[in-house]
């Protein structure tokens, strides 16, 4: 899911939304670091991914 300008905001539970991957930055809502961008999932999901960068 793309959350760059609903998340801090917007409440979301990612479990009842089936939302395997989240990301954001610390823009907008949070209001904090800019140029910081983050992703959110369960360790499992991200084992899965073959193509993985900064591990």
């Amino acid at each position: 899911m793309d959350a760059m300008s609903s998340f801090g905001g917007v409440e979301m539970n990612m479990k009842e939304m089936q939302i395997d991957f989240l990301v954001s930055s610390s823009n907008k809502c949070i209001e904090g670091v800019p140029g910081f961008a983050f992703a959110l999932c369960k360790k499992q999901n991200w084992k899965k991914q073959k193509h993985r960068q900064g591990v």
